[in-house]
């Protein structure tokens, strides 16, 4: 069984043809399959003995992969996937895998995106780039707090502000960003107690 982070992931995916990038053990690309979210799926992963885990497990569970041995979005051609998974990295990582498909004129139509640190990272590369950000909030698994952005190749209407990317594009309305940031608030004053803290402007709907 899946997860809960990869059934979060999951739950933002229904397509045709997945790209799982990084995609380690290959349980994402085989729940894909499985649970019907994806009638094809791509899985991709820079290291080889990675990539044959994920081999090893589709075997076993008598599933059909494309696996191709490459970094990040360089394996895959423009449009070749509807959907691009990217979990469990960090986000500057997840950002340079992004920022380099845009510079070379890929597109796809969703990317999901799990982020486990520097999520900001993410947010001010599809903001550059002018990715429309469609969810963007916190999951939980294993005491482990990622975030997670889902973001489509629509054009964004309008720019994130600095507090959107440090937070989260719907941080107002989110009451798991607002925990977020008011750690982030004590913990700041801890360290700086004579400065007057910017996240104080905040204000949430």
């Amino acid at each position: 069984m899946p997860d809960l982070r990869i059934k979060a992931v999951l739950n933002h995916v229904n397509c045709h043809t997945l790209a799982d990038i990084g995609c380690d053990h290959g349980k994402l690309s085989a729940s894909a399959l499985i649970m019907n979210k994806a009638e094809k799926v791509i899985a991709t992963d820079i290291s080889k003995p990675s990539l044959d885990k994920a081999k090893r497990l589709f075997e076993h569970l008598n599933l059909k992969g494309d696996f191709r041995l490459g970094d990040g979005l360089r394996v895959l051609n423009s449009g070749e996937a509807d959907t691009v998974v990217i979990a469990g990295l960090g986000g500057k990582i997840i950002a340079e895998i992004l920022d380099d498909a845009f510079n070379e004129g890929k597109t796809f139509s969703k990317y999901v995106l799990c982020v486990n640190s520097q999520s900001e990272k993410v947010r001010e590369t599809l903001n550059r780039h002018r990715k429309n950000i469609e969810s963007d909030g916190y999951i939980f698994c294993a005491r482990k707090r990622y975030t997670l952005i889902c973001a489509s190749d629509e054009e964004a209407d309008k720019e994130l502000d600095a507090f959107q990317i440090r937070f989260g594009k719907f941080y107002k309305r989110d009451k798991t960003a607002a925990a977020v940031i008011q750690k982030e608030l004590e913990r700041f004053e801890k360290l700086n107690p004579k400065a007057e803290p910017v996240l104080k402007e905040i204000k949430f709907l």
